[in-house]
This record gives structure tokens, C-alpha cells and sequence, in this order.
């Protein structure tokens, strides 16, 4: 789930030492059995003033319960307490990836919602890192790069030979420091989740599972349902949905473009995207697409393009609202932008995460969901990029897959609210109706105009939906929309005036442009185009604002407030208020914003480690340097000097270290008062 909060998620590093240092130490014990860890108490101060006590701990259970002599590994969390005197059953919150951070991401829902959310959810909350991941111990976390060649075509069986003498040393480098890859699937993960709700002391739990957490939270709801009280899952993976079908993949393309035949400049400009697509990688197959960048040539593939549009469909915001625009771009012969994409991602193309892998190729496919994927293969448009490379390299890890009611329907009368984005091609709509037959207490709300990671549980409606099965266990069954997808429009391409918006001068616009500051810091940019205001939120792109009168927009998005602007008694703008929240224009000056060099970026592109939230990717994307962690939104960054760059939006500054050498060996990450250094992992190659 994608936090609302539009910024580079900062962890205090003093708490990040102490927590790795005291796992560290204490995971040099070794017990035999389950137990606990002492806990580590920090307080957070969140948006809206209230603090909150994080307490981390951990819980120490064997890595393989079927082996009597089994090593121990260390499971991580994070608990908040909710201090209303009547409590639900605690929410504990699995993560997707498999690999992604739930103690993350309880921080962050906590910090963005304070006193609210606990309103919300009526009940304690606690995050974990899964086994392999995060902070638990050990953490499966690799920086093996597969060492793609930059300049030529992806080729399916190539790329595949490639990582499998990759994986092949990575397998041995795990064995050797001792870790039994096959102990890290999802039954392993279900019974460490009890192991931890018996030490907490909780006689019945709530769940919520997104993505691959909600494949994990069925496997806890089969194997402990006598523990589970509900469970809200948000994005459902069911027990046989591991591997994706190639035809929903394309049936979550052809939904989007009936969204892309509605918009007007779209309708225009691109009536028919998936016939486009489909003539485009016809061509590419016949023959690949050839482009020079840095005065070298960047060969593009069929499967090049199926790989990155199996990518972006997955979520609507910063990834499928830029679909029609691309394939608009790639059927006119301009591959440049798709190019410098596809340099960055072969260089750091990578395992990222041993647990990824393990915990998918365990959980596996039915023989005959296997069998129809291999007939669907052949028919769908994008061929079977949703499940590049996994499933292509199930035998190159030393991973059985679990037994066969492992995938079997879950039947359970446990309450179980489902909600699931319209466009989710990852876990889609078909999904949660098929896991729904089996549970006889149980409710689909379905999310318009959103996909996979996207889905909006801020939205009002859908904040109603959870809220009230977590707090009172009311089911929803229902279709919320969300308005219509903001699709990013190339320059050149006129945006018409949307039909209850009011026409306004240039210079009618133009005094609204400027930088915006909220109460708790964080800027937005306000500029003005020939018909209307694009606003600007860190991590979640530009919004069309329209006039409704002099001083007054609207968004076509649900995501955005109605905006009221302000001006003082000499009739200059001071402010704009939305949803009751007051945003201050800037009198200082902005830093100025100078142009770096292609090969000044060059210089700053790579990886840097910011512990266990990942490592830090550096990138060009459209002649800008772009930074992303993680799960968190990416961010575009504007150079002040060559060594030192801001997000402006985000109120984040990058200052890059160099040695004597004057290659880039560290950064200095500063933001709402907070510092934090970061060691460079991945030196870039010409």
C-alpha cells in the first residue's frame, strides 16, 4: 500500500544503529525453541502532534520446524498500543513483495494518521518484518547485480542464462554462511506470525494482508484459525495465485485503455492503444528498434517492451497513466526516453532479495494453473513478462515447492473484507471473486480507476469500508469510483478545457504560480499552463487544477481537495486552503536550479544503502535525475551544484561525497530537520 504522504521516507539513525546492533548481538544466541527478544522503545511524533511509542522487538523461532536440530533465526516487529479503553483484537500487518517491510510501513500509516488512525482501527497495530527480510535476522538481501549488457536487446533465453550462473554462486554464497534457503516459505512465515502473537500475549488477532501478505495471511488463516478473529486483505493473492495468468494481465490492459478512449486528448490522438501495441510489437519482432544515446546504440526488443509495460500496468499513478503516452511515443519511432529507462535498469538489474525468490517458488502453481498459463502464453500481448524471471528459474534455487493443499481453496467461515483496485493486474479483480466462493463470510469492495499499489485507503469512502470492518466487522460489498485516470500528455499535445471548468487569462493564472508550504513542512509547486494550474506533490506527479471561478479550482481527481486561493488587502496571493488544510506561499527566494551535464548526472547515478529500508536508486529519466527507495514513491531532484541536489516538493536535500579520485563514494540525505549518510553500494560503468 502506498502511503499518502508524499516524501522520502527517513529513518533516525540513531534508533536504526541501535535496533541492528542489539539484533545483531543477540543473534549470536542460538536457542532451540521459541522465545522472545528484549524490546527497544522509541517515540514518534506524528503529523498531527500526538506521540507514539514504537516498540521493536523480536522473536526467535527455528528456521526449519520440521528438523529438531534447526538453527534460529530472528522474526522482527513493531507494536503501537492504542489507548482507547475498549480494543479490537490487534491488527497485525503482513507486507507484499514477498520482501517488502510491514514494520515500515506500520510507522508510516501511524506517523501520516496519529490519533486518527487509532480511531480508525480501534485496536493496537503491529508491523513485521517476514522471515529473510528487513530487519529480522538473517536478512536475505542481495546487491548481486545479473551483469546485463546495457546495450543489447533483452532476449528471454539470453537474460535467463545469464542469471542462472548468477544464481548459482548466490546459492552457494548463502549455503556457506549457513542459511537453509528451503525453510524460508510461506507456512515457515504463518507459524513464526503465531509464534509472535502467542509472545505478545494476544489471545486472537486481526490480519491484514496486502499482496503477497494476503497470500500469507490465508496460509495463517488454514494452518491457526482457531487465533484469527478477521482479516482484511488489499490486493488478494489467493493460494494458487503465485504465478500470474498472461491473459489477465492482458485483460487489465484492454480495461485501461477503455479509461485511455474517454480522455480527450487520447481519444484523439490514440483511439485505439491496444491495436497500436499490438501492431508496434509485431513490428519489433521482425525488427528490433535501435536508438543512440551517450554515442552509443541501444538495441529495444519486442520482449523489451513486454517487460516494461508488464512493469508499469501494475499501478495506475507513476506507472499505467503514462501507458497511452508511451505507446504513443514508441509508434512515432521515438525510443530515446525508453532507452536511457532500459540502460538504467540492465545495470542495476539484480536478485535484490534471496527471500523474493524462495518464499515464491515455494508457494508455486497447481499443475493446472500451470498448464493454462502455458497455453495462454502463445495468445496474450505481452506474452509471460508478469512472471519474468521467477517462474522461468523455480529449479535454479534449492527450493521444493510445498505440497498440494498448500494451493487449495482456503474454506473458512473467518470475516474476511476484501478490497482490490479495478486495474490491478497483479492481483486482479478475478482474484478475489475466485478466493471469495470458499469463504462464507465475505466482502469485495472494488477501487475504479486503480491499480495494484494504488489503490486510495485514504479516500473517504474507502477509509469508511476498512474502518468499519476492522472496528465493527461490517462486510462491504461494493464498486467505489475514483474518477477519471490522470494520463501524463506529451508536450505538443493541448489538454482541452474540461467542460465545467471556466476559461482564465495567462495573467489571470499566472499570479498563482509559485511554492506552497504545509504546516508540517512539505512544499508543493503550483504552476500555471494555457488553460489551468498543474500542481506539483512530491512522489505522486502533476494534477490538473481547473477554474470553477476567479481564485477557485477543482481537480478531476478524487485524490485532490477543491483549492481556494487567498490573497492579502494589496490583492497579492498568500495562500490557497483545501479540505481544511491552510498551504502558505513562499516569499523567500526558491534555490536557484542549475543544468548539469549529461555526464555530471552520469556521475551521481547508482546505489547507495540506507540500511534496512534498501538501497537508495539514482537514475536519469527525461534529462533529470530521479531517486527511489524501496516501496516509496520516486522522486525528481534538481540540481543547486554538481555535487549537490533537492526535492523541492519534499523539502529534501542530497549532498554528494567525493574522494580524492572525484568519484561520488557517499551522500548526505537531509529532510525535516533530519541527516542521514549513506555509503555508495554500486559503482555505474561507461
Amino acid at each position: 500500500m502506498k502511503s499518502r504522504k508524499t516524501k522520502i521516507a527517513v529513518i533516525l539513525a540513531g534508533l536504526v544503529v541501535l535496533a541492528n546492533s542489539v539484533l545483531s548481538v543477540l543473534g549470536q544466541q542460538k536457542p532451540p525453541t521459541e522465545s522472545s527478544m528484549a524490546s527497544i522503545a522509541e517515540v514518534l511524533i506524528a503529523e498531527d502532534g500526538s506521540q507514539h511509542e514504537l516498540e521493536y522487538g523480536s522473536v526467535v523461532v527455528p528456521e526449519n520446524r520440521s528438523r529438531g536440530d534447526s538453527e534460529s533465526i530472528q522474526v522482527a516487529y513493531v507494536r503501537l498500543r492504542c489507548n482507547q479503553l475498549s480494543k479490537a483484537p490487534p491488527l497485525f500487518y503482513l507486507a507484499g513483495g514477498p520482501g517488502g517491510s510491514g514494520i515500515e510501513v506500520v510507522k508510516r500509516l501511524v506517523e501520516n494518521g496519529g490519533d486518527r488512525f487509532f480511531d480508525l482501527i480501534g485496536s493496537d497495530i503491529v508491523g513485521i518484518d517476514q522471515r529473510g527480510a528487513g530487519m529480522s535476522e538473517p536478512c536475505l538481501k542481495s546487491d548481486t547485480l545479473f551483469e546485463f549488457d546495457e546495450t543489447q536487446a533483452g532476449d528471454r533465453a539470453d537474460m535467463l542464462e545469464a542469471m542462472r550462473l548468477i544464481i548459482g554462486r548466490e546459492v552457494e554464497i548463502w549455503e556457506s554462511r549457513g542459511v537453509e534457503l528451503a525453510a524460508y516459505n510461506t507456512r515457515e512465515s504463518a507459524d513464526d506470525i503465531d509464534a509472535l502473537r502467542a509472545q505478545l500475549g494476544y489471545s486472537k488477532i486481526t490480519l491484514w494482508g496486502a499482496s503477497y501478505g494476503s497470500h500469507l495471511a490465508m496460509c495463517m488463516m488454514r494452518r491457526h484459525p482457531h487465533v484469527i478473529h478477521q482479516a482484511l486483505l488489499t490486493g488478494p493473492e489467493g493460494p494458487d495465485h503465485t504465478w500470474k495468468m498472461p491473459l489477465e494481465t492482458e485483460a487489465a490492459l484492454t480495461q485501461l485503455a477503455k479509461h485511455v478512449a474517454k480522455n480527450a486528448v487520447w481519444a484523439e490522438h490514440l483511439p485505439d492503444m491496444v491495436g497500436t501495441l499490438r501492431d508496434l510489437l509485431d513490428r519489433l519482432k521482425l525488427k528490433p528498434a535501435r536508438v543512440v544515446v551517450d554515442r552509443r546504440e541501444i538495441v529495444i526488443s519486442e520482449f523489451d517492451v513486454q517487460r516494461v509495460l508488464a512493469q508499469d500496468i501494475g499501478t495506475v499513478r507513476d506507472g499505467a497513466d503514462a501507458i497511452p503516452e508511451n505507446v504513443w511515443r514508441w509508434s512515432r519511432e521515438n525510443w530515446h526516453s525508453l532507452a536511457e529507462r532500459l540502460i538504467e535498469e540492465r545495470r542495476k538489474d539484480g536478485i535484490g532479495s534471496a527471500m523474493t525468490y524462495t518464499m515464491d517458488i515455494a508457494s508455486g502453481s497447481s499443475q493446472e494453473r500451470a498448464e493454462r498459463i502455458e497455453q495462454q502464453i502463445p495468445l496474450a500481448l505481452l506474452g509471460d513478462a508478469a512472471n519474468f524471471p521467477l517462474r522461468d528459474l523455480a529449479l535454479e534455487w534449492p527450493v521444493p515447492m510445498l505440497n498440494a493443499s498448500f494451493r487449495e481453496p482456503l474454506q473458512s467461515d473467518i470475516p474476511v473484507q476484501i478490497i482490490v483496485g479495478e486495474l490491478d493486474a497483479r492481483t486482479p479483480v478475478s482474484n478475489a471473486h475466485e478466493i471469495s466462493q470458499t469463504l462464507s463470510n465475505c466482502g469485495i469492495v472494488v477501487v475504479g480507476s486503480t491499480g495494484h499499489n494504488d489503490v486510495p485507503l485514504g479516500l473517504s469512502e474507502v477509509k469508511r469500508v476498512w474502518s468499519d470492518f476492522l472496528k465493527e466487522g461490517i462486510l462491504t460489498s461494493a464498486i467505489i469510483e475514483t474518477g477519471p485516470i490522470r494520463f501524463t500528455i506529451p508536450d505538443g499535445l493541448k489538454v482541452p478545457l474540461h467542460p465545467n471548468a471556466v476559461l482564465l487569462s495567462g495573467d489571470q493564472l499566472k499570479i498563482y504560480a509559485g511554492s506552497y508550504r504545509f504546516t508540517d513542512g512539505r512544499i508543493v509547486t503550483v504552476r500555471d499552463a494555457d488553460n489551468r494550474l498543474i500542481l506539483t506533490l512530491a512522489g505522486r506527479g502533476d494534477f490538473n487544477l481547473w477554474a470553477k471561478s476567479e481564485g477557485e479550482f477543482f481537480s478531476e481527481t478524487s485524490h485532490i481537495p477543491d483549492i481556494t486561493f487567498q490573497k492579502d488587502d494589496s490583492g497579492e496571493v498568500i495562500r490557497f486552503v483545501g479540505a481544511k488544510r491552510i498551504a502558505k506561499k513562499l516569499d523567500r527566494q526558491l534555490p536557484k536550479i542549475v543544468s548539469l551535464s549529461r555526464e555530471e548526472l552520469r556521475a551521481l547515478v547508482g546505489q547507495f544503502d540506507y540500511g534496512h529500508l534498501g538501497a537508495l536508486s539514482l537514475w536519469i529519466e527525461e534529462q533529470q535525475l530521479v531517486a527511489q527507495l524501496p516501496g516509496q514513491p520516486k522522486m525528481t531532484l534538481r540540481a543547486l551544484s554538481a555535487d549537490k541536489l533537492c526535492c523541492l516538493e519534499a523539502g529534501a536535500q542530497l549532498s554528494f561525497i567525493r574522494n580524492d579520485a572525484a568519484e561520488v563514494v557517499s551522500l548526505v540525505h537531509a529532510q525535516h530537520g533530519m541527516v542521514k549518510s549513506a555509503a555508495r553500494l554500486v559503482q555505474t560503468k561507461d
